[in-house]
């Protein structure tokens, strides 16, 4: 278990005893289409965070942060801080220490910090660009999941055999689409970050983050093009990033947010 991951669970045993973090119980369903078979997780019970949002509707729970759900900074501008209401456990939220909107773009600050977490915690980490992307907070924060997504599954999500195939043979930099994907969406490479430092992975990172923006931009919304107006999700792990431009928050009265687009 790498030091992260041990510091993710003491804090979390500590903030559950205390009654600091309030865990969502769910079902786990299956759901099988074509060569992929989702992982449906249906809740249980929303009344514990349906409560703590009908408190004030402009509350900031990032500023300030509880301390019992703090895990540590991520340099060099973030707090990592437990998800108080999580529905997979060792749920992670990168934060910016100061407030920025969600609905702003990413930085190069907040590449380095997700990538100081994915060094150290082989996960799945996501942005929901604003909330009709599924953004249910205003203050700038990614999020880490740990992966498998599917506790004894053999790939991360249940689209990795698909997207290792669209990107075989790519260059490094190259976007790429997904033709299992019935979604407009764009696919680069991450695998070459893996080995660098943080900040240089974030570098490279970030420029593709930029050129997929400007082509979903071009393509759908061309007065947008890398600027705020529009809603997207980013998904990252190590070795692939998945952006997906949206129009509409839910899908039949239910909010969606990246990890819809994880499988």
């Amino acid at each position: 278990m790498s030091k992260l991951l041990e510091r993710i669970s003491t804090v979390s045993h500590q903030a559950r005893a205390s009654g600091h973090l309030l865990s969502l119980p769910t079902e786990i369903h299956h759901v099988q289409e074509g060569e992929f078979k989702f992982v449906v997780r249906v809740l249980g019970n929303l009344k514990r965070k349906s409560e703590s949002k009908a408190k004030d509707p402009n509350f900031n729970p990032f500023l300030p942060y509880e301390k019992e759900l703090f895990v540590g900074d991520a340099p060099p501008r973030h707090a990592l801080l437990l998800n108080k209401f999580n529905v997979v456990h060792n749920h992670l939220l990168i934060v910016t220490r100061e407030f920025e909107d969600q609905t702003s773009l990413l930085t190069k600050h907040d590449f380095e910090a997700m990538w100081s977490v994915l060094k150290d915690f082989d996960g799945l980490a996501f942005y929901n660009g604003g909330q009709i992307a599924g953004a249910s907070q205003r203050h700038k924060h990614l999020q880490v999941v740990p992966t498998p997504l599917e506790i004894g599954s053999s790939m991360r999500t249940p689209f990795d055999k698909a997207i290792s195939r669209s990107l075989e043979g790519s260059k490094q930099e190259e976007i790429r689409y997904c033709e299992a994907f019935p979604f407009v969406h764009t696919l680069t490479s991450t695998a070459d970050c893996r080995d660098l430092q943080a900040a240089e992975a974030a570098e490279l990172s970030f420029e593709r983050y930029l050129s997929s923006l400007a082509r979903l931009s071009d393509e759908l919304m061309p007065s947008a093009a890398l600027t705020s107006q529009m809603p997207y999700n980013m998904l990252a792990t190590r070795d692939w990033m998945l952006m997906v431009p949206r129009k509409e928050e839910c899908f039949k009265g239910i909010s969606m947010n990246s990890l819809a687009f994880a499988g």
